[in-house]
C-alpha cells in the first residue's frame, strides 16, 4: 500500500534513509506506533471485510516483529540478526509481498518429524558443508504463494529432541529455480455465480504447499543483501536458491 499524499496513516518516514514506506513495515517503538499499525491493518482488511487474512501486511507484520526483537536472535549462536535486518530492508524498500510455509505435510501426527518414515517429508537440513547447509523437503500452508514475491520457510509445530535438522528459518524468492509451489484448486472455479457464492467467488486467496524435491543450498554467512546462494543439482532437478538464513539448528528455543 503506497501513499502519494504523505498521510501518516498509511506511510511513515524512515529517519535513516529519509524515504517513505508503507506503515505495515513500521517497527513499533511506542503506543502511537502501535496505533498507526492498527490503522493500516484496518485499511488492508476493510475492502474484503477481513476475509483475506493473508494480505501482504500479514507476514510483513511477522517480519517486523522479528526485527523489532533482533536482540533475541543476537543472543543465539545461529540467530543471524544481520541477515534478518538486511532482508527486512530489502522487502521494505521494494514493498514486496512475502508469505510463509511453516506447517509440515499432514502425515503421521503421532510421531515427531525425525521419526517419520521419510526423513524429508518436512523441510530440513540434509547436509552441512563448509560453504553452507543443504535444505530439502516440503512445507505448507503457503497461502498466496502463487502471487507473492518471497517465501519464508520455517517449522511452527513444537520440535522435540532429535528434530534439530528441522529447526530452520530461511527465505527464498517464489521464482527460485527448483522450488515447486502446488496451489489447491481455486474455489472460484466452482462458484457459478456471485449471488449463490458471495464469498468464495470473491475472497479466495489460494492455499499452497511448496517444496524443494532435491536440495537447496544456503550459505553460512552473507555480509550484504545482494549476496546469492549457489544452487546445486541432485538427480535431474535443479535446487531452489535460498537467501538470508535467519535462524537455524536450535530446538531449545522452540
Amino acid at each position: 500500500m503506497r501513499d502519494r499524499s504523505g498521510d501518516d496513516s498509511v506511510s511513515f518516514l524512515d529517519e535513516e534513509s529519509r524515504a517513505r514506506h508503507s506503515t505495515m513495515w513500521l517497527i513499533p517503538r511506542s503506543t502511537d506506533d502501535l496505533a498507526r499499525r492498527r490503522r493500516v491493518h484496518t485499511l488492508w482488511a476493510g475492502p474484503t471485510f477481513g476475509l483475506m487474512g493473508r494480505a501482504p501486511d500479514h507476514v510483513a507484520g511477522m517480519l517486523v516483529a522479528m526485527v523489532g526483537a533482533s536482540d533475541v536472535f543476537a543472543a543465539s549462536e545461529h540467530g543471524h540478526p544481520g541477515h534478518l535486518e538486511a532482508f527486512y530492508r530489502r522487502v521494505r524498500d521494494d514493498d514486496l509481498y512475502m508469505t510463509y510455509a511453516i506447517v509440515p505435510p499432514q502425515v503421521g501426527r503421532s510421531k515427531p518429524a525425525h521419526a517419520q518414515a521419510e526423513p524429508f517429508l518436512s523441510a530440513g537440513v540434509a547436509e552441512e558443508r563448509d560453504d553452507g547447509v543443504i535444505v530439502r523437503g516440503a512445507q505448507m500452508i503457503a497461502t498466496s504463494a502463487v502471487i507473492a514475491d518471497w517465501l519464508f520457510v520455517s517449522h511452527i509445530p513444537p520440535l522435540v529432541e532429535g528434530d534439530e535438522r528441522y529447526a530452520i528459518s530461511v527465505v527464498m524468492p517464489c521464482s527460485a529455480p527448483g522450488l515447486r509451489i502446488y496451489p489447491r484448486r481455486s474455489h472460484t472455479d466452482t462458484a457459478s455465480s456471485v449471488f449463490d457464492y458471495p464469498l468464495s467467488s470473491r475472497f479466495d486467496k489460494t492455499d499452497s504447499w511448496g517444496g524443494a524435491p532435491t536440495t537447496s543450498s544456503c550459505p553460512r554467512s552473507m555480509s550484504s543483501p545482494t549476496a546469492t546462494c549457489r544452487s546445486r543439482r541432485r538427480s535431474s532437478t535443479r535446487a531452489a536458491r535460498t537467501r538470508w538464513p535467519i535462524s537455524s539448528r536450535s530446538c531449545a528455543s522452540r
